[in-house]
């Protein structure tokens, strides 16, 4: 299983002083190597 997980933003609680308005938090999943290369060489 592959799990890649990734983030945008700052999570800094700072709002009108350069802190993002959005924390954004993605996570992707394969079960196995195999379906995950299916991506990358279709």
């Amino acid at each position: 299983m592959l799990v890649f997980i990734d983030d945008s933003g700052d999570a800094g609680f700072k709002l009108g002083k350069g802190s993002s308005e959005f924390f954004v938090i993605s996570a992707v999943i394969f079960n196995d190597n195999l379906e995950a290369e299916k991506l990358l060489f279709p």
